[in-house]
């Protein structure tokens, strides 16, 4: 059976980082930013989808669909969302929109989401990441960013992983790493 690895968090939590550390060690197939899995699985800054949607898209597919759901500590993560989103950087369209004393929005693909402010939106996402992860554990692996700052602490999540979702690596040797490391803001830093 072939398998799926989707990887669902907030922005700045290391969604892009895990997925390449995942095509970079697994042969086994991972969920790439494609339509199609999108379409089914959501979107990689979305909300999980519901535990019934994913059981019914195995038995039509033959594929065992799991999940990397990424975390971050929210100081960290509040400047990280500061310098990519708010600050208005080049890299990054505005995902973020703050309207005087009005609610927050976030901007998805399908639609908007409204919030109180930056804070709720980080505690009602993460809730909802972790209620998910706590109802199916055997098809959720949590992977906390702060983890993944170092060579060593990435290779220690991405053999975890693996031996999780009986995924078959790519190498017998040595487990890829990002050589760069990354900085307070999420920046990779030689």
């Amino acid at each position: 059976m072939k398998k799926i690895v989707k990887v669902l968090g907030l922005p700045r939590t290391g969604t892009n980082l895990v997925q390449l550390l995942l095509n970079l060690n697994f042969k086994n197939y991972v969920c790439e930013e494609c339509e199609h899995y999108q379409h089914y699985l959501g979107w990689k800054h979305g909300l999980p989808l519901p535990k019934e949607t994913y059981e019914t898209l195995e038995r039509m597919t033959q594929e065992e669909i799991f999940f990397v759901l990424t975390t971050r500590e929210y100081d960290s993560w509040q400047r990280a969302v500061a310098h990519k989103h708010i600050g208005k950087s080049w890299e990054f369209p505005e995902r973020f929109h703050f309207h005087g004393n009005n609610p927050f929005v976030f901007v998805t693909p399908n639609q908007y989401e409204f919030y109180k402010d930056l804070r709720e939106f980080y505690e009602v996402r993460t809730k909802a990441y972790s209620d998910f992860a706590e109802a199916n554990p055997d098809r959720c692996y949590v992977v906390k960013f702060e983890n993944l700052k170092t060579p060593e602490g990435q290779k220690e999540e991405v053999l975890k992983l693996g031996k999780k979702f009986g995924l078959t690596f790519s190498q017998k040797e040595e487990l890829i790493h990002i050589s760069k490391q990354l900085d307070w803001d999420g920046r990779f830093v030689a």
